[in-house]
């Protein structure tokens, strides 16, 4: 079944394992679920609390086919190093996710 929800961490410490190996520990202010949103595939990840921690989960009261067409509606957009995404003071017009990078 595929995923439904996307998390924001408002505090705590959270580690991502696949298959049982340590990825990534993600904190305050980071998230997690957002690949298997934009691809509407079950979760390939675990995520584990290492202290205790709030989430805010992101898109909770959508239904089902209302998350597809959100997932369907999202693109990929590739970067240059050092190209500005965001700009402070700018009106914000989208929700970006990262998907690699820094």
């Amino acid at each position: 079944e595929p995923a439904e929800l996307f998390y924001v961490v408002i505090h705590g410490l959270f580690c991502v394992y696949v298959n049982e190996t340590f990825i990534i520990s993600v904190g305050t202010g980071g998230s997690f679920g957002e690949l298997a949103l934009m691809y509407t595939n079950p979760r390939t990840a675990t995520v584990k609390a290492m202290t205790n921690g709030t989430l805010v989960e992101i898109f909770k009261l959508l239904e089902s086919e209302e998350i597809t067409k959100l997932a369907d509606a999202m693109e990929a957009v590739d970067y240059e190093d050092g190209e500005i995404v965001v700009c402070q003071e700018e009106a914000g017009d989208c929700f970006t996710l990262l998907k690699s990078g820094l």
